[in-house]
Order: structure tokens, then sequence, then C-alpha cells
């Protein structure tokens, strides 16, 4: 009849509709899912970037401020050496030279020198920047490890030794020790850790 044929035709354009209202409000979702995830990405992607710049510069900043101050704490004294009148003055400005010379040799062979970086370009892939990241990370770990602190207490001690054994200068050799032992220490704590601290606050769970 034609009132069951009404009825069939009804249902069919309704379950039509339905279907393809649930087609399109599931492509939505789906899409909507995928522009979540690309923004993710490219969040995530400015963020490595900056803190990859960030770091460089403040690496760079380190490394060029403590190699000039160093270098013109050792001309200074080597300056002094040439220039002094007393054997004392001569030989404490000597041994001062040299701690300055091994600071300056300790700023080029770390970790955190310019050219021990590893090169990269913004056309990285995220993967690959938070690998050179995560190295960064640990580079700057180590650079405040318990080795740099051996180090530095024995390059202090050794010229305070050397000045109170086998030049006779108590005072000096203790005036020597001191303000080595600052130094060394304060070129350890002023390097920087941006990359560090990005990575911890990003992944707590897993070691530089």
């Amino acid at each position: 009849s034609i009132g069951e044929a009404m009825k069939y035709v009804l249902s069919v354009c309704f379950l039509f509709f339905f279907t393809t209202t649930l087609v399109f409000a599931n492509d939505h979702m789906i899409e909507d899912k995928q522009n979540q995830l690309t923004e993710q990405k490219e969040n995530k992607r400015r963020s490595l970037i900056f803190t990859l710049k960030q770091d460089q510069k403040l690496r760079h900043r380190w490394f060029y401020g403590w190699t000039v101050g160093l270098g013109a704490l050792t001309i200074g004294h080597t300056s002094v050496v040439f220039s002094a009148n007393h054997d004392e003055t001569r030989v404490e400005n000597g041994v001062a030279a040299i701690a300055s010379i091994i600071g300056m040799g300790g700023t080029f062979i770390s970790p955190l020198a310019p050219f021990q970086e590893d090169d990269w370009d913004e056309s990285f892939s995220n993967e690959h920047l938070e690998k050179i990241l995560r190295k960064r990370a640990r580079n700057e770990s180590d650079a405040k490890g318990i080795f740099e602190h051996i180090l530095c207490f024995a390059i202090a001690a050794g010229s305070g030794m050397y000045l109170w054994k086998k030049e006779d200068q108590p005072l000096s050799a203790g005036m020597t020790f001191g303000l080595n032992l600052l130094l060394g220490e304060l070129q350890i704590w002023t390097a920087p850790t941006f990359a560090k601290t990005w990575w911890q606050t990003r992944h707590p769970e897993l070691a530089p």
C-alpha cells in the first residue's frame, strides 16, 4: 500500500541521514584530533628550536667570557714575572700564570666549548633536535660533575703546595690556593644548564 511505501521511504531517508551525520561527525573528530596533534608537534618544535638557540647563546657567552678573562689574568701575571724586582713576586705570579693557563685549557676541552657542539638546523626532525638537546643536557651535567671539582681542587692545591714546600712561602701559598679554588669553582658553577633544565622539566623520568 501507499502508506507502507511511505513508511519504508521515510525509514530509508532517516537511516541515510543518521548514517551521514554519524560519518561526518566522526570525520570531524578525526580532523580535530589530527589538528591537535599537529599543533602539539609544532609547539614542541618551536620549544626545541628556542631552547637550542638560547642554550647555544649561553654556552658561547660562558666560553668566550672565561677565555678572555683567564687570558687577561695570564697576560697580567706574566708581565709581572718579567717586570718584578723580587724573586718571590716573580715566582708567585709565575705559578698564578700557569694556573690561569691550565684553567683556560680546561675551558677549551670542556664539552661546553663551541667547537664541541653538534651541528643542527631548523629543518631537522623533532626526534633529531631532541637527540641533540639530550646530548647537550648530558654535557652540561658532566660539566658540573664531581670530576670537575676534583680537578679544580687538585690544581689549586698543587699551586699552593709548590709555593709552600718548594719556595717556602706559606702565606702566598694559602692565598694562591684560595684564589685558584675560588676561580675554578666559579668557572664550574657559572656553566650554563639551560638544556639540562629543559630536559629534566619535560623528561624527569630520564637522565640527561
